[in-house]
């Protein structure tokens, strides 16, 4: 699945997930509103979380957000975003 990182309006990341669906920004400016995007696949057709979520970083935090997706099996999505 793809994955765009947002800061404000200028899209500043994007990543494929890995097999077991994880991924990860890193090197991000703290004190930031993050939003981060999941596309969408069609292959999915229900999602049990929006494809999209905004997350404040302060210095030195760690951030973890999980996309939960639906085709007849749970799958969710962790991330994990750091600070600089």
């Amino acid at each position: 699945m793809t994955i765009y990182l947002f800061r404000w309006d200028e899209k500043i990341g994007e990543t494929q997930t890995t097999g077991d669906g994880t991924y990860s920004f890193t090197r991000l400016i703290p004190g930031s509103i993050y939003r981060v995007h999941e596309v969408q696949p069609a292959w999915l057709r229900w999602s049990t979380t929006p494809d999209e979520v905004s997350v404040p970083l302060s210095n030195g935090e760690h951030a973890v957000v999980n996309f939960g997706d639906w085709n007849g099996l749970p799958g969710w999505l962790p991330l994990l975003l750091r600070s600089r």
